[in-house]
């Protein structure tokens, strides 16, 4: 069972019918699924590792394995987030027996003690992987102050 697909598959479906030329898909409060407490997946492994640099410094590692449509809808969870009540938290229970870690934590954006920005929308257009950067039209992101 993978409840990130069936929550955010739909518009992951969405977005890869979308041309980059001329149609955007606006991600915002409307458009977004709301996040519940608590989700489960068993198409998702996290494995821990390490790495040596230089033979004398460790630095830890997570791997990740997971189908690009789980990855897509998990996309889609985590843009969901920044449009979700602050202060809120989505735990993803990861039940798959080859997981070393069991709990991948979403959190939305906490706002700021004096000034706080929210995105008020994300337009998302997908681009050409094989052209040179800033030669095609870039996402678009409107923050709202508060």
């Amino acid at each position: 069972m993978c409840d990130i697909q069936r929550l955010g598959g739909q518009i992951a479906k969405r977005l890869a019918h979308v041309s980059d030329d001329t149609d955007a898909f606006r991600f915002d409060t409307s458009s977004v699924p709301s996040l519940p407490r608590s989700l489960t997946s068993d198409r998702m492994v996290i494995q821990r590792g390490y790495h040596y640099y230089n033979g004398c410094w460790r630095a830890d590692q997570l791997h990740l394995y997971a189908t690009r449509r789980t990855l897509r809808a998990l996309g889609v969870i985590v843009l969901a987030s920044l449009f979700a009540a602050p202060d809120r938290a989505t735990d993803i229970a990861l039940t798959h027996r080859a997981t070393d870690i069991r709990t991948l934590r979403v959190k939305t954006p906490s706002p700021g003690v004096l000034f706080a920005r929210t995105p008020a929308w994300y337009d998302y257009r997908p681009q050409d992987g094989t052209s040179f950067p800033g030669t095609r039209r870039t996402p678009t992101v409107c923050l709202r102050c508060t």
